[in-house]
């Protein structure tokens, strides 16, 4: 999905823009099954290492997962750890957990 963030000059990513995000939020809603566990790709960390592109992947995300139901739909996100820049995560009292790299207007609150 990073490529809805960084790819959009390209008339190609441009053009497929609502067929992705179509099918992504068809796939997590026909996936609700008992043996099945979804996770989005997170993306490549050389794509989204600056924050405009960060806080942008997040509205992609929030947007996707709204429409599919809530991010509940999901179990979480698949990355590579090579290549993905590291990070701290903090824990709320509640058991929520973020990262404080991201900033609060972005956050996963739907």
């Amino acid at each position: 999905m990073g490529n809805l963030v960084t790819n959009m000059n390209l008339p190609k990513c441009a053009d497929s823009r609502s067929a992705y995000v179509e099918s992504t939020v068809y796939a997590i809603q026909q996936l609700q099954l008992p043996n099945v566990s979804i996770y989005l790709d997170a993306a490549h960390a050389g794509w989204l290492g600056w924050d405009h592109h960060r806080e942008s992947v997040i509205r992609v995300y929030k947007k996707v997962l709204r429409q599919a139901g809530g991010y509940d739909m999901i179990r979480g996100f698949a990355g590579s750890p090579p290549t993905c820049p590291t990070t701290r995560t903090c824990t709320t009292a509640t058991g929520r957990r973020w990262n404080p790299a991201i900033p609060a207007t972005t956050r996963w609150s739907m």
